[in-house]
């Protein structure tokens, strides 16, 4: 996730255009995380990518969005995509047969923090 967030648009040679939005982003991050988790080893490079990019957003529209406005159109935005992309994220057994748990290797899970809510 560069910093101004994904693009509406590419071109052929992956550059993007247009605008950036939570809901882009959001709709990105499922995408990659969905591609790595069932499309086979070929996308397994693509975990650190997306367990980055699940933590700066969760950082830029949760936490921040909030700081600044409890009602947030960044929260609304981004909230679902964000929801299902960790859901998808915490379901990741990687074989070792256990369902329903945060499973991903030492590697990776440095790049995620879990956070307390509530």
């Amino acid at each position: 996730l560069a910093e101004g967030g994904f693009h509406e648009n590419y071109n052929l040679l992956g550059k993007g255009f247009g605008d950036t939005s939570p809901y882009y982003d959001g709709e990105s991050l499922l995408a990659m995380i969905k591609a790595a988790k069932y499309l086979g080893t070929a996308f397994v490079p693509l975990w650190p990518l997306a367990a980055g990019t699940a933590q700066r957003m969760h950082q830029r529209y949760i936490v921040e969005a909030q700081q600044n406005d409890v009602d947030s159109d960044l929260t609304k935005g981004c909230y679902q995509w964000l929801s299902m992309s960790l859901f998808e994220l915490a379901s990741v057994t990687f074989g070792s047969g256990k369902k329903d748990r945060f499973d991903l290797p030492i590697a990776i899970q440095g790049l995620y923090h879990p956070q307390k809510f509530g």
